[in-house]
């Protein structure tokens, strides 16, 4: 469903991402691991549509997703309104990521606004359901709500339109420990159900292991070594670098400080 193939991202002449390539099979769970300044969130941008790649490409269902400089994979690019709805993107901080001035209603109406989706009363209300909500929240702002209940939100507006693919900006490091549990199995729950290819990036290599069954560790915009959940749960690393992220994860005294870099 999704193949990234000899990727580079250069900014100001330095490249975020150096020719890294993956993929991701439909309906499958893969995330990408890294401190801060890896390259990961620009790979997923990227995948996203959001970054155009100075060499390489990134295809979705077999279709570029954006043009390269040369316009050469500009034949049957995926279109941005189609690109849509086939693929959604859940960010970091839901604080940002919602219009502080929409209500729970409008945030959820949007999208099906600009695609020209009927039925919106029934498909809001099935989507907070979906995620947990009550559906007193509707009419509410952002501010009157948690963290967990706004990053909730967030995935149903995500999945309202009914996606096949989800990119997953490290969706619970904003969460107090406290909830990123529920997040995270909310998530897992809603992959399972649908179907979902799932492509998640972040510092936590346990919390990676949460919900992908294999994840690529990235360091200084270079892929070091893909582990699977097993390796991770085993603590079998090749990479000294990501040893070193293994090694934080199982250390209370660095996991969330040391390990995001």
């Amino acid at each position: 469903m999704i193949a990234i193939q000899s990727l580079t991202i250069r900014f100001s002449g330095l490249a975020a991402v150096d020719d890294v390539s993956l993929t991701v099979g439909e309906g499958e769970a893969v995330g990408v691991v890294g401190e801060s300044g890896s390259g990961k969130s620009t790979l997923l941008r990227a995948v996203a549509g959001l970054v155009a790649p100075d060499a390489g490409r990134v295809l979705l269902n077999d279709r570029p997703v954006v043009a390269t400089d040369g316009g050469g994979a500009a034949r049957g690019l995926v279109a941005r309104r189609a690109r849509a709805r086939l693929m959604q993107m859940v960010f970091q901080d839901p604080s940002t990521a919602l219009h502080p001035r929409h209500t729970v209603d409008r945030i959820l109406a949007e999208p099906l606004a600009i695609h020209g989706i009927g039925d919106t009363e029934p498909r809001i209300l099935g989507a907070l359901a979906d995620v947990g909500l009550d559906a007193a929240l509707r009419f509410r702002f952002p501010h009157q709500l948690s963290g967990g209940q706004r990053q909730r939100v967030a995935i149903a507006r995500a999945l309202i339109l009914e996606p096949r693919v989800l990119l997953l900006d490290e969706p619970t490091s904003a969460l107090d420990v406290s909830v990123q549990a529920e997040v995270l199995n909310l998530l897992d729950g809603l992959r399972t159900a649908r179907g979902l290819t799932v492509l998640m990036v972040g510092h936590d290599l346990a919390v990676v292991a949460h919900l992908c069954s294999r994840a690529l560790v990235m360091h200084r915009g270079q892929a070091v070594e893909t582990l699977t959940r097993d390796d991770i749960h085993a603590g079998r690393a090749t990479a000294p670098y990501t040893r070193a992220l293994l090694a934080a994860a199982r250390d209370p005294r660095v996991s969330g400080s040391a390990a995001k870099g």
